[in-house]
């Protein structure tokens, strides 16, 4: 039995499970997949219009833990959820930083989010359009290796500011070689026309490799699937790690020893 929630009432999908809109990842491909599966796919994009945002459904409560771009200050997942969730009320909240399973989606669901949005998972799928070794980086690495960081928009130009937003990537030869001094790459016109050098004679990747700490990036991706497979192996992992925490009885708990 799938569940049901205000997402999946008001999109009329499936499964509360939404494909986040990565710019460079979430192509067509990827988002009909993730569509026909029962899930909600999202092309990817960049600089929404603030105006048609806010005239949005549904809020996305996103945790440090997530891959890409956010507030260079913020609150973890779990405790910022139910924080949004309650601001919101009665508008529908997605959940997003740190998913990688149906455990995630299932946890997400019981601090009061209507559905999951998930990344970087989805970057370690078949129809996922990235370069192989992206993907290949994504399903070798480990939350570890991940960490937020100004260093590459500085590099890339990007008009992001880098005073206010900073991304969460895997490991880059531009970040060991800046890390720690983004002011000075920032007022560095050259260091920016090397990095363009260095991308345009293939010496370092063109684009970070932008992925989420903890489960959503890398700890519990090891594998491939279709985004199909994927889908529906969240949405199955929620549905039982919900029925397991509901069969648990207070008497069930582990007794003190001695």
């Amino acid at each position: 039995m799938a569940l049901s929630t205000e997402s999946t009432e008001l999109l009329g999908v499936r499964h509360p499970i939404v494909l986040a809109p990565m710019g460079g990842a979430a192509g067509g491909a990827l988002a009909a997949a993730v569509s026909r599966a029962g899930g909600l796919g999202l092309l990817g994009g960049a600089y929404g219009d603030r105006e048609w945002l806010a005239r949005e459904l549904s809020i996305v409560a996103k945790g440090t833990e997530s891959g890409g771009h956010g507030a260079r200050r913020g609150r973890s997942t779990l405790p910022f959820v139910p924080l949004v969730v309650d601001l919101a009320a009665p508008v529908p909240v997605l959940a997003a930083g740190g998913i990688a399973d149906g455990r995630g989606v299932a946890a997400a669901l019981a601090l009061g989010a209507a559905g999951a949005l998930i990344g970087t998972r989805f970057q370690a799928t078949t129809e996922a359009l990235v370069d192989p070794s992206v993907s290949k980086a994504v399903i070798e690495g480990r939350g570890q290796d991940t960490e937020r960081n100004s260093v590459l928009d500085i590099a890339r130009g990007a008009s992001r500011p880098a005073e206010r937003y900073t991304a969460r990537t895997l490991g880059h030869p531009c970040l060991d070689r800046w890390r720690g001094r983004e002011d000075e790459s920032a007022r560095d016109s050259q260091a920016r026309q090397d990095h363009r050098d260095d991308v345009a004679r293939g010496a370092i990747p063109p684009m970070p490799v932008w992925a989420g700490e903890a489960g959503e990036a890398v700890d519990l991706i090891t594998d491939r699937p279709s985004a199909a497979d994927l889908v529906a192996a969240l949405a199955a992992q929620a549905e039982d790690a919900l029925a397991r925490a509901g069969r648990r009885h207070p008497d069930d708990r582990p007794r003190a020893q001695g």
